[in-house]
């Protein structure tokens, strides 16, 4: 260690404030924001990358663009003696139907439909499936029995696979009709993927 600095053996300190550790929907909007903070000697550097890229402090990343699933912001610092910290959160972005629809709704106004009537179409049938959702929850309150209720939700998740299955078969016809760009496609079919599977 350079004379000129005292001893400092202790790494800055890293608080990342958002995202946070929980289900981000994908057509929510998150703040890459951390912290970091060093009583020795003071901060060098002090870097943030999210899935690997190199992001800025407070940069707003819109998760509409990025895939389902898991992500995370690492953080890294370093005092001016070279002492290193570093701390990550990871999250999901998911789909849920109320997402779909707002997803939905921005391929529309990006220019990915070329008409409001397969917009339409689509968002009726996803808001079908979450009134019947709805009312299943309802019957399944009313219902004290546990064989009853597990009766109930096999055949919501049938219904609920049916229903996504016929939405994608209708994404794949609006593709290959030139109805729905190939993006709108993409973002769209992991939607109901996504709703399929989880």
């Amino acid at each position: 260690v350079n004379g000129n600095l005292p001893d400092d053996f202790t790494p800055p300190k890293i608080i990342i404030n958002s995202p946070e550790l929980k289900d981000y929907s994908h057509s929510d909007s998150v703040t890459m924001s951390a912290t970091s903070n060093d009583d020795g000697t003071g901060i060098a550097s002090f870097d943030l990358a999210f899935d690997d890229k190199q992001v800025k402090n407070n940069d707003i990343i819109d998760l509409f663009y990025k895939k389902l699933g898991s992500h995370f912001l690492n953080a890294t610092s370093t005092d001016i003696v070279g002492n290193l910290a570093t701390s990550s959160v990871q999250f999901r972005i998911i789909a849920t139907p109320e997402s779909t629809v707002s997803d939905i709704e921005r391929a529309y106004s990006l220019g990915w439909f070329k008409n409001k009537s397969v917009e339409n179409s689509l968002i009726n049938k996803l808001k079908m499936s979450i009134r019947l959702d709805k009312k299943i929850e309802t019957i399944e309150q009313k219902l004290n029995g546990k064989k009853v209720i597990k009766k109930i939700e096999k055949i919501e998740e049938r219904i609920d696979k049916i229903l996504g299955r016929l939405l994608l078969v209708e994404l794949k016809l609006y593709r290959s009709g030139k109805i729905l760009s190939e993006q709108g496609y993409q973002i769209l079919s992991d939607d109901i993927n996504w709703l399929i599977n989880n």
